[in-house]
């Protein structure tokens, strides 16, 4: 067992680990091992997505990944994928948010130009759009065989004073088990190479694209300016070094709770509201539960 196995099992078992948090997307349907309903809260989900778009917009801008231009006028950084996907937020001891990522779960039928990494500079190249896009398309027909969900996972972002540390890989493991408690999944991920993002990932279980029998390379992306990785995953497969934490991380995805939108399927169907579950106080200090 090496070190940052060592390190990690240790901290996803502590009490003193940061605090999950999950947004739901407005067409979810359900997913196994769901949690009990009094768990979903259906208010607050545009205010905690704001939230999220403008830490990821102010993580993004100091790092140099993005400009001012790419914020609207209150700073957050949005994409059109944030409203149709999940949300993993990672919580301090204050109840603000230190870290997030996206998942988007996609029909297999959907044009891979309207897949974020459809759109990815490298999408555009010459010499390996084509490659690309045959890559992706190897991907999308064995989650079809394996008659399960293909995804994208993206927006990642963490607070400056967490990266290098085992939160960084929590939030990672528990996006890896998010896919898993919603259905198993096959999927993709844009991640970049500055901090050691794409590092970690394939460390947990992300492995570089190929198409017969090449690696698609990194490339630089001039919209973050840096060099960027897409990198596969199976979420039924992470590194057995950490399939126990992912083990654990999906058991615990029972009580994490969860923000329900307003367009959400239960949220129309339910007659009464129901009453805010009793969070942590920093939650409710934060967003006013």
């Amino acid at each position: 067992m090496n070190f940052v196995t060592k390190i990690a099992r240790r901290t996803i078992s502590s009490s003193t680990a940061k605090s999950l948090l999950l947004l739901a997307p407005p067409a979810h349907s359900g997913m196994s091992g769901s949690p009990d309903v009094t768990k979903f809260v259906d208010w607050n989900h545009e205010q905690l997505l704001s939230k999220v778009q403008r830490f990821r917009g102010a993580t993004y801008l100091r790092d140099g990944a993005i400009t001012e231009k790419s914020l609207d006028s209150e700073g957050r950084h949005r994409v059109d994928a944030d409203f149709r996907s999940w949300h993993v937020l990672l919580l301090d001891e204050h109840g603000d948010i230190c870290g997030c990522s996206r998942y988007s779960s996609y029909w297999i039928g959907e044009d891979f130009d309207d897949l974020a990494v459809g759109r990815s500079a490298l999408a555009h190249s010459d010499q390996w759009g084509a490659k690309l896009r045959a890559a992706i398309e190897l991907e999308r027909r064995k989650a079809l065989r394996e008659d399960c969900n293909f995804a994208e996972v993206g927006g990642w972002a963490i607070s400056e004073s967490l990266r290098g540390t085992t939160e960084a890989i929590r939030i990672a493991l528990a996006t890896f088990a998010l896919g898993h408690c919603l259905g198993v999944c096959i999927g993709v991920t844009t991640a970049t190479v500055r901090h050691s993002s794409a590092n970690l990932l394939r460390r947990i279980g992300g492995q570089r694209l190929s198409v017969d029998n090449t690696e698609v390379p990194k490339y630089f992306d001039p919209e973050y300016e840096c060099e960027m990785e897409i990198l596969r995953f199976d979420s039924s497969a992470p590194n057995p070094k950490f399939a126990p934490w992912v083990d654990q991380l999906t058991m615990e995805m029972a009580s994490v709770p969860v923000v329900a939108s307003q367009l959400s399927p239960w949220v129309s169907a339910r007659k009464e509201p129901v009453e805010a579950p009793e969070f942590e106080t920093g939650l409710q200090l934060a967003y006013g539960w």
